[in-house]
């Protein structure tokens, strides 16, 4: 019976390293599609600069649509904290 629950567990095994790396595919695909630019002034989004990660804001809506918008152009901490956002 060694050999059938090993046969079993290697099955679940593979099919649980395949459905991570289907996961892990859809996550890099979302990144590339990410845009590059603020939707509102146009300015470029630096990956590299790890304060412009913390500072720009993505809205991610239902129909996947992705909307990228700058610390000038986005809402302030102040909107943030009073639910104010909509412009």
């Amino acid at each position: 019976m060694g050999s059938l629950d090993r046969k079993l567990r290697r099955k679940r095994e593979r099919a649980e390293k395949k459905h991570a790396e289907k996961v892990i595919k859809q996550v890099g695909d979302q990144v590339d599609a990410m845009p590059r630019v603020c939707g509102e002034c146009g300015d470029s989004f630096d990956k590299a600069d790890r304060s412009a990660m913390n500072e720009w804001r993505l809205a991610i809506y239902d129909d996947g649509r992705i909307h990228m918008t700058c610390p000038k152009c986005g809402p302030t901490p102040e909107e943030i904290q009073s639910g104010l956002t909509s412009r």
